[in-house]
């Protein structure tokens, strides 16, 4: 009898489920030792005895940012790509925070930077997501958003909102130069003097014209107080003088369908 009771003990053990660690896979009494990369690295961040952010670059892409789990056994990409970003701030191992530059590796268009939050869900298929936010800049930082090389764009609409600012941007719909029917965002570049109180939106498309709407609402805008508008060698250019009380300025872009950007105020 004790024999057979024995037997049962060992045949209910050996069916005993492995354990389950918090990703809901096996989890391995002896996990593999891993190996940290050796090759096209551009920075090793050791967060603490376990974690260990790496970021690798391969040329001609944007940077990727993996984290080892050097007790797991594992690797976790960050989701930035195809972004080309700069790392700000290492929060945790469950939580990082990047800017992106306004390039990336599959176009050629400058886009507004961003802040890009990546963190750690546990419910998830992937073990880290992002969120974008919009970054607020001085006005003495420059902010270069649009192409150089195939913009078509013939027609800027400047138009004032109570709040805003915003440059929608057209071309004609028999353009050769036209992508899809759509045009293409011009090279832009945004800077200003903080002493001042000016915001320069320099805007470099020869021959394009521009037609001007609510200005009536200029004097409802809080942070804008006049304008001026002329054109140069290179295209026009926009002076913005703003009120005593802005710190700085966001830049929302769109580069598709109806390109445009927007320039709000803090």
């Amino acid at each position: 009898m004790a024999l057979c009771c024995l037997v049962v003990i060992l045949f209910l053990v050996s069916c005993a489920p492995e354990p389950i660690n918090e990703q809901g896979t096996e989890k391995e009494n002896n996990p593999k030792p891993i190996e940290l990369p050796t090759e096209n690295i551009r920075g090793k961040y050791e967060i603490n005895d376990r974690f260990v952010l790496v970021e690798t670059q391969i040329k001609g892409n944007a940077p990727q940012f993996d984290l080892y789990d050097l007790e797991e056994g594992a690797v976790y990409n960050l989701p930035t790509m195809p972004e080309h970003v700069v790392l700000e701030e290492i929060i945790n191992e469950n939580y990082y925070i990047f800017r992106t530059t306004g390039m990336n590796s599959e176009s050629v268009d400058r886009t507004a930077p961003e802040t890009i939050k990546c963190f750690r869900v546990y419910d998830s298929d992937s073990a880290f997501e992002s969120v974008r936010e919009p970054v607020q800049f001085n006005l003495t930082e420059s902010v270069i958003v649009g192409t150089e090389h195939k913009a078509n764009a013939e027609h800027a609409d400047l138009e004032f909102g109570i709040r805003d600012i915003c440059i929608g941007f057209s071309s004609k719909e028999d353009s050769e130069k036209s992508v899809d029917g759509f045009p293409l965002l011009p090279y832009i570049e945004i800077g200003g003097s903080g002493e001042e109180r000016v915001l320069f939106v320099n805007i470099e498309r020869k021959g394009i014209t521009t037609e001007v709407f609510g200005e009536e609402t200029l004097s409802l805008n809080p942070y804008v107080k006049d304008y001026t508008l002329e054109e140069t060698e290179n295209g026009i250019k926009i002076v913005v003088f703003l009120e005593d009380n802005v710190e700085g300025y966001f830049v929302d872009d769109n580069q598709w369908e109806n390109p445009s950007i927007k320039l709000m105020f803090e």
